[in-house]
């Protein structure tokens, strides 16, 4: 994958998180963000997740999993003058209130169910919308029985509790059907402060610490993103696995090519002497090497007469001689080096076999008593 698809990929990427971060979320059906909204309009002090306000406001629990203890805890407080709402079957409070839940109110869908009560929390409320899988509830005597059973509502020593089969009603889907809108105020009383409380007490609740849970939703949402486009770039980036896809050479040129090119440079321009020159050097770096001699030396042509057994003067002529100022002259050097450099690798292979058999004899005479 080319570079410039590999940067159009990774700014998609950072745009799909920029539009995530910017574009406003839409509200779930199942919240009852709409219900405490309404209720502020409607001049009261509503806020969430705090202990149950003073004797004469308002505790609304959507969701309860308080242990038995800490529904008597709760239950003591609205018996000194609170009102207290669940909207949760399942709660422990429901029992502890002496209720039972009874069957749905419904098969699917959502079922219109009628006050049929005489209780002030019914009042100018001719009908409401719940879902099917709302509960029925079941309170005896000591409950006022509402909309079927959905609603019961009981006088608990100064204070009153009403419990809901179910919280569908006050949701964003149905707040508006019907008249759930005003169910919810005469659910809540005339008391000007409605808690919204957590499902468990905020003292069971550890707070989250650290950086990551100081950031705002958004600010999590786009390093998430962030950090979604740096894997992508680096998976694009990685080596990749199976056959190398085939690619023609940018410049499908032999490596000799340039060893052609240079020498025939060289012949064009006539730079005998220069060749020449190139070519002692190269000879005086591998005799020199072979016979422990620096190449600059001017004792290497004696050392190499001596060890190869050739005149003198032609391996003077040879490794310092003067510079070729003709073709033949330059064919004549090149000739006369080659025969250097094979006497002087044949001395030295003689002279490492001679080495290695005076070894081996001293070892084996050594070896005799």
């Amino acid at each position: 994958m080319s570079r410039r698809m590999v940067v159009a990929w990774l700014g998609i990427l950072l745009l799909l998180g920029v539009l995530l971060v910017l574009l406003p979320r839409a509200e779930s059906v199942e919240s009852t963000v709409a219900l405490r909204r309404f209720l502020a309009e409607a001049g009261m002090d509503v806020s969430e997740g705090g202990p149950p306000p003073e004797p004469d406001g308002t505790f609304v629990l959507l969701d309860d999993l308080r242990t038995p203890d800490e529904a008597r805890s709760l239950m003591d407080w609205a018996a000194s003058g609170g009102r207290l709402i669940v909207a949760d079957p399942r709660s422990t409070i429901v029992s502890l209130a002496g209720a039972e839940v009874g069957d749905p109110v419904g098969l699917v869908g959502a079922q219109t169910l009628e006050p049929g009560c005489l209780a002030e929390e019914a009042l100018g409320v001719e009908g409401i919308v719940v879902r099917a899988s709302d509960r029925s509830l079941r309170g005896g005597d000591r409950f006022v029985s509402c909309f079927g059973g959905h609603v019961l509502v009981r006088a608990h020593d100064r204070g009153t509790i009403v419990l809901l089969g179910g919280s569908t009603a006050l949701t964003n889907e149905h707040l508006r059907a019907a008249d759930n809108a005003v169910l919810a105020l005469r659910l809540v009383g005339s008391g000007r402060r409605v808690v919204f409380g957590p499902p468990i007490p905020a003292a069971g609740v550890a707070p989250e610490t650290g950086v990551w849970a100081a950031l705002p939703e958004r600010a999590r949402a786009a390093i998430v993103a962030i950090c979604f486009a740096a894997v992508a770039f680096a998976a694009l980036r990685a080596r990749r696995l199976g056959r190398p896809p085939a690619e023609d050479p940018i410049a499908p040129i032999p490596a000799s090519e340039l060893v052609r090119a240079t020498s025939r440079l060289y012949r064009r321009s006539r730079s005998l002497a220069w060749a020449g020159t190139v070519m002692r050097e190269a000879t005086r770096g591998r005799v020199g090497r072979r016979f422990g001699v620096p190449s600059n030396s001017d004792a290497l042509p004696t050392v190499a007469a001596n060890a190869t057994g050739m005149p003198p003067e032609r391996v003077e002529e040879g490794l310092a001689g003067p510079a070729p100022r003709t073709d033949e002259e330059l064919i004549r050097l090149g000739s006369l080096l080659s025969e250097i450099e094979s006497r002087a690798r044949a001395d030295a292979g003689a002279n490492a076999g001679a080495d290695l058999r005076a070894r081996t004899g001293a070892k084996i005479g050594g070896g005799r008593p």
